[in-house]
């Protein structure tokens, strides 16, 4: 029997042309019938709020007005992109920096005219501050934005506080610090990694500068940790073995350890950021007594990476060149920069091992310790002695690593100057050495008021004052001619020292304790 037919057969729904669905539906990917202003299924929709839409409405559809939207947010960024970096340098040129609208203080920033030549300016004495970037093939515009707002922070701030720019470094700061927090991600590339060390460097060398040795400290730990984590210290050296029972991505690679195909002025400047980073924390860490952060026994004797400068080939690959070094093998690492990163490292390994002795210590500790001095001992005098530089080199720098090596001396054998002759005239000696470049330094004729670019030295010259104030208080009031030498050589130190206590409350302070210390020996002799 067939089957039983209803009375009344369903028309089909038409099938719409392809396109003409509404916008609903085409997400759902069902079928449409096109009624307007809803479409059956949209009007049987339960769901609160539910809208049928077409995108050929001639009306402003919520479609349209999204689109709207988005293209106006992405106008709003790119204008704040262009707010947040309006100046850009190109060989010197200005560039157009777009017709930003400026308030409150960011009225007074200095136009691209007058910043570029601050900028200028900034590079004539730019590696006094840890730039070791090549500036002369590199554009301004190339440098990622937390090292080019840090050039700009040192060219506002060397421009001095007579100048009107001076007050405009802290947006500058500010934006090299916003840009320092999201500026690492995973997938930069080397030079922008570069480009960030040698930002940080800018900032911690800038808090340096004004007093601000926390902030100074901070930079400069964060610097060393990046440089550890991406294998700079360790260029040329073979992969790293895996850890026992581990397989994963990244075994025995670093980042910036292996890099083929590079420029030589691309693997210059690798090996100049390492060794900038690693003189900055031997300096600032003899300075203050602390332990380094490339430890020597664990992360400093195994550096790689070749001095900086170095000529190529005339270094092997792979040698551990700080090992090297303190075991005085000759190297032929005689340019200025590797020169000042040497006497930083044995500026840095006195204050260690002056550090290592205690009261109470057994024979067989006292006689390693006693070892160790007197091999670091020898190879300071050694390496005095055989300090030669090109007649062309900056005098500051030169003044630096001499500086850097007496002071050395001065670290090693101070602890013990009370009661060993030996050690108290090898104080004395490195400490005239130290005031002997006081009368050539070229900031000597700094007036009052005006800012010392390099405060490196700055607790050196303290460090000398103290040997020649302990020195003249033993003194016998019938040797004058060694009085007038001794006060003397305090009088030129006093004031380089007060010379760079402009903007740094710490500086200052230091500097009268001496003045009173001085003050009250010389009523005693």
């Amino acid at each position: 029997m067939p089957p039983t037919l209803p009375s009344e057969i369903p028309k089909e729904t038409p099938t719409l042309r392809k396109g003409l669905a509404c916008l609903a539906c085409r997400k759902k990917k069902i079928r449409c019938d096109g009624k307007r202003p809803a479409c059956g299924t949209c009007a049987k929709s339960t769901r609160s709020g539910a809208k049928c839409e077409y995108s050929d409405q001639a009306s402003t559809a919520r479609t349209q007005q999204l689109e709207d939207e988005v293209l106006l947010l992405q106008t709003r960024i790119e204008e704040l992109e262009k707010m947040a970096d309006p100046f850009f340098l190109d060989g010197g040129k200005e560039r157009e920096w777009g017709t930003v609208e400026w308030s409150g203080l960011e009225k007074s920033m200095p136009p691209p005219s007058v910043l570029a030549q601050l900028v200028h300016n900034f590079f004539q004495h730019c590696y006094e501050f840890g730039f070791f970037l090549d500036h002369a093939r590199l554009d301004l515009i190339t440098f990622c934005p937390v090292c080019r707002n840090s050039v700009f922070l040192w060219a506002v701030h060397l421009a001095g506080p007579d100048s009107p720019w001076f007050k405009t470094a802290p947006i500058f700061l500010s934006r090299a610090l916003a840009f320092l927090t999201t500026g690492i991600v995973s997938d930069c590339g080397d030079h922008e990694l570069i480009c960030q060390l040698q930002g940080q460097v800018l900032l911690a060398t800038y808090y340096c500068q004004t007093g601000r040795f926390l902030d100074a400290r901070s930079q400069l730990s964060s610097a060393c940790s990046l440089i550890h984590g991406v294998g700079l210290h360790r260029i040329g050296a073979p992969p790293d073995p895996a850890p026992f029972g581990y397989v994963g991505p990244g075994v025995g690679t670093y980042i910036l350890r292996h890099t083929p195909g590079l420029e030589p002025i691309e693997t210059s400047e690798r090996h100049r950021c390492f060794w900038t980073v690693m003189t900055l924390n031997n300096i600032w860490s003899g300075m203050d007594d602390v332990p380094s952060f490339f430890d020597f026994e664990m992360i400093g004797s195994q550096v790689t990476t070749p001095w900086p400068d170095v000529p190529e080939g005339s270094y092997t690959m792979g040698e551990e060149v700080v090992r090297k070094f303190f075991a005085q093998q000759p190297d032929n690492a005689d340019s200025l920069n590797a020169l000042i990163a040497k006497s930083s490292l044995l500026f840095s390994k006195a204050s260690c091992v002056s550090r290592k002795y205690r009261p109470g210590m057994n024979s067989a500790e006292s006689s390693a310790l006693f070892a160790e001095f007197v091999a670091l001992d020898n190879l300071i005098d050694h390496f005095a002695m055989t300090l030669n530089f090109d007649e062309n080199a900056p005098i500051n720098r030169v003044i630096l690593a001499r500086s850097l090596t007496a002071a050395a001396t001065i670290k090693l054998h101070r602890r013990y100057a009370t009661v060993t002759t030996v050690s108290r005239q090898k104080c004395m000696v490195a400490s005239k050495t130290i005031a002997s470049f006081t009368t050539i330094h070229p900031n000597a004729a700094l007036g009052q008021g005006q800012q010392l670019k390099d405060r490196a030295l700055w607790k050196i010259w303290v460090m000398a004052v103290e040997v020649l104030l302990a020195e003249l208080q033993t003194l016998i009031r019938e040797n004058m001619d060694l009085k007038t030498c001794i006060t003397g050589m305090i009088d030129s130190l006093l004031s380089m020292i007060k010379g760079s206590i402009y903007g740094c409350p710490r500086a200052r302070a230091r500097y009268e304790d001496l003045r009173d210390l001085y003050a009250v020996a010389l009523n005693n002799v």
